[in-house]
């Protein structure tokens, strides 16, 4: 007896860190200048999650609200796997930026939105938002997706990926397996 799979909605993990930081990453993306302070909201469940203020370890900064916030408005590749490393817990650089990042609770926000504050060193702000749930056009989620993929697989194996996925010639997968 066949069955009809449904699948009602399809989502991407671009970050290689908890999932509850990623409505925040993806917030911040969009801010840059001379940070002196990031204020981040976010609903009260995945403050028991991924709210470790001060990680040692690399593993510590995958669950860190401070220190993903750090990475990405320093420029590191939350995508890349090899970033959540012990050296990058301890960059004193970062370490300097994680420490002025507060994370607050706010139950009107679902667990998909975050919202983030960033102070400037002139005293500006800038607030973004940013909700998982919002569906991203196929361009950018092609584009967000195979941007991942080379910091997962490297660029020749993504790329060839991609292409059989876009020929719509994926009844061989085996042939990537195995491959470096």
């Amino acid at each position: 007896m066949s069955e009809i799979w449904k699948i009602a909605r399809i989502s991407h993990k671009f970050h290689a860190c908890c999932h509850g930081l990623h409505a925040m990453l993806e917030a911040l993306a969009g801010i840059t200048g001379e940070i002196d302070t990031v204020t981040v909201a976010t609903h009260p469940r995945w403050l028991t999650v991924c709210h470790n203020p001060a990680p040692r370890t690399g593993l510590e900064c995958k669950f860190s609200y401070a220190m993903t916030a750090a990475m990405c408005l320093s420029g590191v590749d939350t995508a890349r796997i090899a970033n959540f490393s012990d050296t990058m817990a301890n960059d004193p650089a970062l370490i300097a930026l994680r420490d002025r990042v507060t994370v607050q609770d706010d139950d009107r926000l679902t667990e998909m939105q975050a919202r983030v504050t960033a102070r400037f060193s002139d005293g500006t702000t800038q607030e973004a938002f940013h909700d998982l749930n919002v569906p991203l056009p196929l361009a950018q989620r092609a584009e967000r997706l195979t941007q991942k993929a080379r910091a997962v697989v490297g660029r020749a194996l993504a790329d060839d990926l991609w292409a059989a996925v876009q020929s719509g010639d994926i009844g061989d997968l085996t042939a990537f397996l195995g491959r470096d």
